[in-house]
């Protein structure tokens, strides 16, 4: 595990209040290597709660709750049949964390079954209170009403994707449809009238959770063979939902509650695969998702945040961050705290927990260049900005491996100059932009010490 010694990253947001604008960052305050796929703050925001999969086994869940002004582990949570965690949620009283189990096993001849799934209940400070899995349904997504008085639970396998409605006893309430195939996602509004859910056949639900009844519904769209894994996210004043799904030409969508009406479709990428996550920060200004995405070439997998503003629809913000796992890189869960400035999301395997320098609990637009760690080896471009082609021009101080991609301003790689091992010497390179389009790239110049990324400019 790294340092816990806060650190400053060199990302600087700006945001905007009627005439004043004023410069934000961003401080890492630490990281972790875990396997997160869920997580949520504690409303008194000292501690953060995560859920996922074991180092030492991948259909293996655990909940961590880490404490955050030091990132000390106070407390794991595990047990025998615990399978990977694919979602929680922590009581509003901080006594009691709850969290959805379970997932899909296929192996040799014996097709595939539900490998240890089911819902749980723990104290706070790690002492198992329920284990509850009666038809032994895959637990997707898990929720408190916001009195604490009701637990959602959303279920699915073998195409069965109901909600299911108990009290703080266990007491089953009811059942109600849900989905086609599972609910992947669930949120209460916050005046607790109306459920969300999101289901696999990419449909949204508002329901009237009290007696059973559909509200409304809608349709955000599937993108993979019918698999879309809808997530929700309820805006802090109940009257717009946030949906995010899986699979090619991804996109977050925003809804009105009270008609169903869509206020913005947001595309994420263009033409590229993976999953998202979205979230309205406290204040209800900004929408935030998440995504794993693939680009073509060295570039592989990995994490992109897209920070929209909910006035107008604005994309205000891209993090690009290619941590985790090489084969399972992108971002896997978000969350933002209701007190004190905290942020947090997770790749495949690692934990990042950022402080909000400044007071707007809100990310908004960088200023700077993507994150980097200098490479110290003098690194220039000329013409820039250019029209056709341009120079790089770079110094070698000793032997070493040594690449050089461009990326396009979604961070796809649209070209490889560079990929071997050089002796130490001054080196150039051209970067031939006769087939593509006018606009903002970046070149990514990759050594041992770190890397570098640079902005340049092409005009048509």
């Amino acid at each position: 595990m790294k340092s816990s010694i806060p650190k400053i990253i060199a990302v600087v947001f700006l945001f905007s209040f009627s005439k004043l604008s004023f410069s934000q960052s961003l401080r890492l305050l630490w990281e972790k290597s875990v396997r997160v796929q869920t997580m949520q703050f504690s409303s008194n925001s000292n501690r953060l709660i995560t859920g996922g999969t074991r180092s030492n086994c991948t259909t293996c869940g655990e909940l961590n709750v880490w404490r955050l002004k030091d990132s000390a582990l106070l407390s794991t949570m595990t047990y025998q049949q615990m399978g990977m965690t694919n979602d929680l949620d922590v009581s509003s009283n901080n006594r009691t964390i709850i969290s959805g189990n379970g997932s899909v096993f296929c192996g040799g001849e014996g097709g595939c079954y539900a490998m240890f799934p089911g819902q749980f209940e723990y104290s706070i400070s790690g002492t198992l209170l329920k284990f509850l899995n009666p038809s032994g349904d895959i637990i997707y997504s898990i929720k408190y009403s916001p009195d604490n008085t009701i637990i959602a639970s959303g279920t699915g396998y073998n195409n069965t994707g109901v909600i299911k409605i108990y009290d703080t006893s266990y007491n089953l309430l009811r059942v109600l449809d849900g989905h086609q195939y599972s609910t992947n996602g669930l949120a209460f509004t916050p005046n607790g009238q109306y459920l969300v859910s999101g289901g696999d056949e990419g449909l949204i639900k508002i329901w009237d959770y009290k007696t059973g009844a559909l509200i409304r519904q809608m349709f955000h769209g599937d993108y993979l063979d019918g698999g879309a894994r809808i997530h929700v996210d309820v805006s802090p004043d109940g009257n717009y939902i946030a949906s995010a799904g899986d699979g090619y030409n991804m996109v977050v969508k925003v809804w009105r509650v009270a008609d169903g009406q869509l206020v913005y479709t947001f595309p994420l990428t263009g033409g590229s695969y993976g999953s998202s996550v979205v979230k309205f920060s406290p204040d209800g200004q900004y929408i935030v998702s998440g995504a794993r995405l693939y680009g073509s070439g060295s570039l592989g997998w990995y994490g992109k945040i897209f920070v929209w503003q909910m006035s107008d629809g604005k994309l205000v913000n891209q993090i690009i961050d290619k941590e985790g796992h090489p084969a399972n890189g992108g971002i896997t869960a978000i969350a933002f705290s209701n007190k004190k400035n905290y942020f947090a999301y997770s790749l495949f395997d690692k934990l990042k927990v950022f402080s909000i320098v400044g007071g707007p609990q809100a990310i908004a637009e960088s200023k700077t260049e993507p994150i980097q760690k200098k490479t110290g080896i003098g690194t220039t471009i000329f013409p820039n900005p250019f029209t056709s082609k341009t120079t790089i021009q770079y110094n070698l101080p000793f032997k070493q491996f040594v690449t050089i991609i461009i990326m396009d301003n979604a961070g796809i790689q649209v070209a490889e100059l560079v990929h071997e091992e050089k002796e130490a010497g001054t080196y150039q390179t051209t970067f031939n932009a006769d087939n593509l389009s006018a606009g903002i790239y970046f070149c990514k110049i990759t050594t041992k010490n770190g890397f570098e990324v640079k902005k340049i400019v092409l005009y048509k």
